[in-house]
């Protein structure tokens, strides 16, 4: 398995759609899946930012936290490949609003 490159500027966001013959144990296999082929066809390995068993929320709270956690991240990144089950688009009843990044702090004006 191709270890996920927090410094690539391709990030692969997603559920378990984008584990699934990557991640092992319950996901089926390590190494086949998904980021595994786009990381031969791009001759790079990505950067992974995905969540089993949680829809479409907990990735990109992740998403948030690491761009949170490192204000360079997000600048980085040239691409991020969404990937998550069509249901989730269909048929949540409620999409949760989540920024990509924290607004920066305005400066105090004087004056």
């Amino acid at each position: 398995m191709i270890e996920a490159n927090p410094k690539s500027p391709v990030v692969l966001l997603g559920d378990s759609s984008s584990l699934v013959f990557h991640a092992g144990a319950d996901m089926h296999a390590v190494g086949a899946g998904l980021a595994d082929q786009l990381t031969a066809e791009l001759g790079f390995a990505m950067d992974l930012v995905a969540v089993q068993g949680s829809g479409t929320a907990s990735a990109r709270i992740n998403l948030l936290r690491r761009s949170s956690s490192d204000p360079n991240y997000l600048k980085a990144k040239r691409l991020i490949i969404w990937c998550f089950v069509a249901r989730d688009f269909t048929e949540s009843q409620e999409w949760k609003k989540v920024p990509i990044a924290k607004e920066p702090k305005a400066a105090n004006a004087k004056g």
